[in-house]
């Protein structure tokens, strides 16, 4: 991770963060345009950017990258302390640490609530909506060993998703009700099938 002098940074700057599973762009174009339009100059501390959109939008802008997931609670502290406004796309779990961080500082923050579809492994007592399995509607028809390896049985269901689940209207339809849900399955954390439904349904538009 760079290290930043605040002093050297005679500019807004901004922490962007959103969630790993996040993949709406067009929500997102929006909602940071909006925010970064006010200011004349800004600077980027980019957080978590799995989708590439903080870079395919300000690539120019971005004077830090950083992984949430690999650094500590006094790394938070130092890089809120840094930033002089935070942005921060929230869907109740991911990036918590740094919104406690931005309030306890009084930091200029902006909360854009989401709801993200996420896929949980039941057997490890996880809360979860709707279970996904094999003899549910969106369990994945294809077995691993019988049908593949991991990998691909899951490749198998993305194209039985792609062109069965989601060329049927009223199943097209009814997937709609999962948005937003805890997805019960036996996989996690290891790769699923769930995550092919988790991604689409994170990519919807409103």
């Amino acid at each position: 991770m760079v290290d930043l002098d605040i002093f050297q940074i005679q500019e807004n700057l901004v922490l962007l963060a959103y969630p790993s599973n996040f993949g709406r762009e067009y929500k997102f174009k929006a909602e940071t345009e909006k925010f970064l339009n006010a200011f004349k100059d800004f600077l980027l501390i980019s957080v978590d950017d799995s989708k590439d959109f903080i870079k395919g939008y300000y690539k120019d802008h971005i004077v830090q990258k950083v992984n949430a997931f690999d650094i500590s609670d006094k790394e938070v502290i130092k890089l809120v302390d840094q930033a002089t406004h935070l942005l921060i796309f929230w869907d109740g779990t991911e990036h918590t640490k740094f919104i406690y961080q931005a309030i306890a500082r009084n930091k200029p923050l902006k909360l854009i609530p989401i709801e993200t579809t996420k896929v949980v492994n039941r057997n490890l007592e996880e809360d979860f909506d709707l279970y996904i399995g094999r003899k549910s509607p969106w369990g994945n028809p294809f077995i691993i060993d019988k049908d593949g390896n991991r990998e691909e049985v899951i490749a198998k269901y993305r194209t039985h998703f792609y062109e069965t689940i989601l060329k049927d209207e009223s199943k097209r339809k009814a997937l709609l009700s999962l948005k937003g849900k805890k997805l019960g399955c036996h996989c996690k954390p290891l790769a699923c099938h769930g995550d092919v439904i988790a991604e689409y349904l994170n990519s919807i538009e409103d």
